[in-house]
C-alpha cells in the first residue's frame, strides 16, 4: 500500500498541504484519477475539484557507446507539466487497507539522535524537525535539490531517531542519484535497503523498530516473500553501510563518554588528582610493558574509577575523624563527671 503512493516532492507537497488546509480538510493522500480507479478501485466523486501539482517531462535520449557499441538509454527532464490529483475524500468505492506499519512509540536516544544528525550534517545536508502537514503523510523527506533532511514533529523520539538513520542511509546509499533513471535502483529496493540500515543500527544501539520496520519492508517489497528474497540480495550491502554507521555512532559515543570523564577529572581537588595518578601509574606502566595500547578512554576510565577510590577513602577517613571526635568528647564528658564526683 506504501509503494503505490507517490512520494512527493517538498514544493508540491506544500502545494497539496496548503490546498487541503483551505478546503478544511485534514492531510490526507492524493493520487491521479487513473490511480484511483484502476489501482485502488475507487472512484472521484463527481463535482471534485483537483489539486494541480507539478509533474517533470522527460524525453528520451538514445546514446551509443563508441567503444562497444551498446545503445544507451537515458531520459533527462526537459520541463514541467500540471498534473491534476485528487484528495482521498473525494473519492468513494474499496476501503483502503490499513497500514502494516505502527509508528514507534518509546523514548530514544538523545545522544545518537544528535550523533545522526551531525553525521547527516557531515554529508553536506541540513536538518529540521518539520510540520507535519508538509510531509504529506512521510514520517521523513531527504531533497537533493535542496540538501535538506526533514523529519515530522509528531513523532515519539525513537521513531524519530529510527527516522533519521532512515534517511541517512538513503544519503549513504547514494539512492537519490539513482531512483527515477533509467539504469538506477528501483524505489521498492532502496526503500528495502534504507529501512534495513535503519533497524540493523538501532538493534546495535539496544532499541527494537521491528514494529515499523518490518511491515515497512514487507510492503514496499509487494509481499513476506519476495522482501525476503531482497533482504538476502542487498544483505552484504546493507551490513555494509549499516557497519559505517554503527562504528561512527560508537565513535561520537566514545568521544561524548572521554568529554564527560575529563569534566569530573577536571572538577576534582589537586589533591585527589594526584592521589588517583598515584593509584593508576602501576597499572599503567604493567600494560606498557606488556605492549598494549593505552588509549584516551583507557586512561580516563582509569582514572575515574581511581578517583571514586580516593573519595571512597576520603570519606571513611572523614567517618573515623567524625567517630574519634565523638568518642574524644565522650571521654571528656566523662572526666568532667567523674572530676564533678570527686569534688563531692
Amino acid at each position: 500500500m506504501q509503494s503505490l503512493f507517490h512520494n512527493y516532492s517538498w514544493g508540491n507537497s506544500l502545494i497539496v498541504a496548503g490546498e487541503q488546509a483551505y478546503r478544511g480538510l485534514e492531510p490526507e493522500r492524493v493520487a491521479g484519477f487513473r490511480a484511483w480507479h484502476e489501482i485502488f478501485q475507487r472512484t472521484v466523486k463527481k463535482g471534485s475539484k483537483a489539486i494541480w501539482i507539478l509533474g517533470p517531462v522527460t524525453h528520451k535520449v538514445i546514446t551509443k557507446d563508441e567503444e562497444t557499441g551498446e545503445e544507451q538509454v537515458a531520459y533527462p527532464l526537459v520541463g514541467w507539466t500540471s498534473v491534476p490529483v485528487f484528495s482521498l475524500s473525494d473519492t468513494e468505492g474499496k476501503p483502503l487497507p490499513d497500514s502494516p506499519c505502527r509508528r514507534l512509540v518509546g523514548e530514544g536516544n538523545s545522544a545518537a539522535q544528535s550523533a545522526v544528525v551531525a553525521l547527516i550534517e557531515q554529508e553536506g545536508y541540513s536538518f529540521a524537525i518539520s510540520p507535519a502537514f508538509a510531509l504529506g503523510g512521510a514520517n521523513g523527506l531527504t531533497t537533493k535539490e535542496t540538501k535538506s533532511v526533514l523529519v515530522r514533529d509528531d513523532l515519539s523520539s525513537l521513531q524519530t531517531l529510527k527516522t533519521s538513520l532512515h534517511e541517512l542511509a538513503h544519503i549513504r546509499l547514494r539512492h537519490l542519484d539513482q531512483v527515477g533513471t533509467s539504469e538506477g535502483i528501483c524505489r521498492g529496493e532502496a526503500e528495502l535497503q534504507a529501512e534495513s540500515v535503519a533497524f540493523c543500527t538501532l538493534s546495535a544501539l539496544s532499541l527494537e523498530s521491528g514494529d515499523y520496520s518490518f511491515g515497512y519492508v514487507v510492503h514496499w517489497q509487494g509481499g513476506g516473500d519476495e522482501a525476503v528474497k531482497g533482504v538476502k540480495a542487498n544483505a552484504q550491502k546493507i551490513a555494509s553501510v549499516s557497519d559505517g554507521i554503527i562504528t561512527q555512532l560508537e565513535a561520537a559515543g566514545e568521544v561524548q563518554l572521554i568529554d564527560a570523564l575529563q569534566a569530573s577529572w577536571e572538577a576534582a581537588s589537586d589533591q585527589e588528582q594526584a592521589l588517583a595518578d598515584h593509584y593508576i601509574s602501576g597499572q599503567l606502566q604493567a600494560r606498557e610493558k606488556a605492549g598494549k595500547e593505552v588509549t584516551g578512554l583507557d586512561r580516563a576510565l582509569l582514572r575515574n574509577q581511581a578517583l571514586a577510590r580516593v573519595r571512597e577513602a576520603h570519606q571513611v577517613d572523614r567517618e573515623d575523624e567524625k567517630a574519634i571526635r565523638e568518642m574524644e568528647e565522650v571521654s571528656r564528658e566523662c572526666s568532667q563527671d567523674r572530676q564533678l564526683v570527686l569534688s563531692r
